[in-house]
């Protein structure tokens, strides 16, 4: 059985389809729905279908090893409830014993991993949930999308949905549901029974529009060729590779020496086993060189190109895949660049799309949805080392808010910021030299206000108040306050007369730090 009869086994139905002025016979679920082939079979450039599309993810190298990539590491993440009202994450939902186990057969991460691996090869993903269909499901299951046909209605959405496995089939016919006071397609079997489509974008207006389109039709042609290279080449391995030379007679050789002969150099010189071997002619015989020449095809330049450009399409980082590409200096970023660009993407699409599907069935979590903690992906954490000591650095962050974007708890004294004691002014607003209009005599630099902002800087806490740890004023703050006096004595009008007299100096700095 070929590949093609084993993705089409569970489909019964014979379909003859004219692709390319050329009659074949195919096996698909429904006529009208002819997986796998041109959705017009008379252009050029087919649409991908599933069983098509499965077809280039199970030859073609790199597009296995692209989707691959991306779906192992969304199979890494780990899935939340969040709650978005009261910005908290849930680690004890209902909804997450179902994900962690979500049947007798599979664990999480191969769950999620087949539903994003049938998106980004065919663009559609569907999941059955079994169990009463107004209570929380019993398992789920992700069905093969090569399983399922789709009619689309007069309105030009699906009206119902029939998957096939093997021996057992199912339709699920649409129903309107109102979710929370809004109106939702649903798709039920029976009571017990419920399936929940994902798909991609299709532009196409046809009976087909109930599809989602195969990522991988943007590049038909770089997997058409990549599959073709790798034919030519293997055939050419097995029939003694290119055509190097020619044996030539001097004289006239009847037929059956000829066949004879033939029979002799395919024994002996073709195929990979008898590569290098040494070969002798007789007297009577000439070896004649064909000489490659330059517009002979480069297979192996043909085929790097072609690589790069489906690695490139399906978002994934060179140096991640190319060894040659690849340095010390560029992993990280190269890793952050397929998470921004490829894996979060997916992952906040298809938890999106889980909460859409499941939350309603369960009591009180309308407000919920899946959600993942980007503090608990690894990849994450140079970008946040990163962040934190920018933070760190520009001196406008306490070290508790930098704390608190580790998720670590803060510190007693933790909320004050510092400044380098060898900043100075280099200019002054003119209208408030010293920011004083922007803080109160009762500012200080705790870091905290009630509003649950960030206090301006004002005038050094009172013994009593900040975190208790500073009885009186210390010798920082004393030279904080003299350099401050300093500042405004070598303030001068345009005429060149001191701006500030001593009364309004020491009014100033009262205002500012305190009598103390």
């Amino acid at each position: 059985m070929d590949l093609k009869s084993a993705i089409t086994t569970p489909f019964k139905v014979i379909s003859n389809i004219f692709v390319h002025n050329r009659q074949i016979e195919v096996k698909v679920n429904n006529p009208s729905v002819p997986m796998g082939l041109p959705l017009y079979p008379t252009g050029d450039k087919p649409i991908l279908y599933s069983t098509e599309a499965i077809l280039y993810y199970l030859e073609c190298a790199p597009v296995q090893t692209a989707i691959d990539k991306i779906t192992d590491e969304i199979a890494a993440i780990k899935p939340l409830v969040y709650n978005p009202d009261k910005d908290e994450y849930i680690d004890n939902h209902p909804i997450l014993d179902l994900l962690k186990y979500p049947d007798a057969d599979f664990v999480w991460s191969e769950f999620i991993k087949q539903l994003a691996n049938f998106y980004l090869i065919t663009g559609n993903s569907y999941i059955k949930a079994d169990g009463f269909i107004e209570q929380p499901p019993l398992s789920l299951r992700v069905m093969p999308s090569q399983a399922v046909s789709i009619v689309v209605g007069f309105d030009g959405y699906p009206q119902n949905i029939t998957a096939r496995v093997m021996s057992l089939m199912d339709t699920y016919n649409r129903q309107e549901v109102d979710t929370h006071g809004q109106i939702r397609f649903r798709f039920y079997a029976n009571d017990l029974k419920e399936l929940y489509q994902i798909r991609t974008f299709n532009p196409m207006v046809s009976s087909n529009m109930g599809y989602g389109l195969s990522p991988l039709n943007a590049i038909f042609y770089e997997m058409r060729q990549y599959v073709e290279v790798a034919k030519y080449n293997l055939s050419a391995l097995q029939r003694g590779v290119k055509l190097s030379g020619y044996l030539k007679s001097k004289i006239p050789l009847p037929d059956a020496r000829k066949q004879e002969f033939l029979q002799q150099m395919s024994y002996g010189f073709a195929g990979s086993n008898n590569a290098g071997r040494m070969a002798l002619f007789e007297n009577d015989m000439e070896f004649v060189d064909t000489m490659k020449n330059s517009r002979d095809m480069d297979y192996i330049e043909m085929r790097e190109q072609v690589t790069k450009s489906i690695y490139n399409a399906l978002k994934i980082p060179l140096p991640l895949i190319d060894s040659e590409t690849s340095s010390y200096n560029n992993m990280e970023t190269s890793k952050l660049l397929l998470y921004d660009n490829a894996v979060l993407p997916l992952t906040r699409r298809l938890y999106a799309e889980l909460t859409n599907f499941l939350m309603p069935r369960y009591k009180n979590s309308e407000d919920l949805i899946l959600a993942f903690n980007e503090k608990d992906i690894p990849a994450l954490e140079p970008r946040r080392n990163a962040q934190a000591k920018l933070k760190t650095e520009l001196n406008i962050f306490t070290k508790n808010e930098v704390r608190n974007d580790y998720g670590v708890d803060g510190l007693q004294g933790g909320n004050q910021v510092y400044e380098p004691m060898s900043n100075v002014a280099v200019a002054v607003d003119t209208s408030d030299p010293l920011g004083i209009a922007l803080s109160s005599p009762k500012d200080d630099i705790s870091g905290s206000s009630e509003d649950g902002g960030v206090k301006p800087v004002g005038r050094v806490a009172d013994a009593d108040e900040g975190d208790g740890e500073h009885p009186s004023v210390t010798e920082a703050q004393k030279a904080t306050k003299d350099k401050f006096i300093s500042t405004l004595r070598l303030q001068v009008n345009k005429d060149g007369t001191q701006r500030f007299t001593d009364d309004e100096i020491n009014e100033l700095v009262g205002r500012h730090y305190g009598n103390g």
